[in-house]
C-alpha cells in the first residue's frame, strides 16, 4: 500500500485540522483524516481514470481534497496538493479537471510550482456533507496551505510561492499534458 510513506504528512495535516477546529463550534468541527477510512481515501496509483471508483463514495460532495504523490525523477521526495471544491462544485469535478488527461496506464501526474512532475498515488478528502459547512471548504484549504507550507512540500502554486510560477517552467509541464498547480 503506497500510503504508509505518507504517514508523517497525515500527522501534519491532522495537526492543522486540529488547529482549525479550535476556531469552530463543536457541531462544525472537521474529523481528522484516517488512511484506513475507505469513505475518504482512494489509492489511484496505476488505476486508469475510467477504472476509478471513488466517485460514488466522495466525488459528489464539496470539500477539501488532498493529492499525495512523489517526484517522478526523485521518488523519495514526497509532495502534497491541497485543493477545494465549494459552491456549485464537487470534489469529483475538481479532480476530473486535474487528472482527466492522464495516460491510460493509470499514472497520474501534476506538476509542482517549479514545473517538476509528481506522480499522484492517493487522494484523501474531507467531504462536507452538511450544507451548512460548505463555506468551510475555502477556509480549511487556506488554513492547510498556510499551516503546512513550511513543513510539507506543497505542490500548490497559489498561496505557496510569491510571484507565481516562472513562465518557462509552466511550458515544460504543458508539453507533457500535465496540469500545473
Amino acid at each position: 500500500m503506497p500510503l504508509k510513506k505518507y504517514e508523517p504528512i497525515f500527522s501534519e495535516i491532522n495537526a492543522e485540522i486540529d488547529r482549525f477546529n479550535g476556531l469552530l463550534a463543536e457541531p462544525f468541527r472537521i474529523p481528522p483524516i484516517k488512511a484506513s477510512n475507505s469513505e475518504e481515501v482512494a489509492v489511484i496509483a496505476n488505476v486508469p481514470w475510467d477504472d476509478q471508483t471513488w466517485g460514488q463514495t466522495f466525488g459528489v460532495y464539496p470539500g477539501v481534497y488532498l493529492l499525495f504523490g512523489y517526484q517522478e525523477n526523485a521518488p523519495l521526495r514526497l509532495g502534497l496538493r491541497v485543493g477545494k471544491a465549494s459552491f456549485g462544485e464537487s470534489i469529483g469535478k475538481r479532480l476530473w479537471r486535474h487528472l482527466r488527461y492522464q495516460e491510460p496506464s493509470g499514472i497520474h501526474r501534476i506538476c509542482d510550482r517549479f514545473g517538476e512532475p509528481f506522480i499522484i498515488e492517493a487522494i484523501i478528502v474531507v467531504a462536507l456533507r452538511n450544507p451548512q459547512t460548505i463555506p468551510l471548504a475555502v477556509a480549511l484549504e487556506e488554513a492547510l496551505i498556510h499551516g503546512l507550507r513550511e513543513r510539507v512540500y506543497l505542490l500548490n502554486k497559489v498561496g505557496n510561492l510569491k510571484g507565481g510560477q516562472p513562465r518557462a517552467l509552466q511550458a515544460s509541464c504543458d508539453h507533457m499534458g500535465v496540469e500545473t498547480q
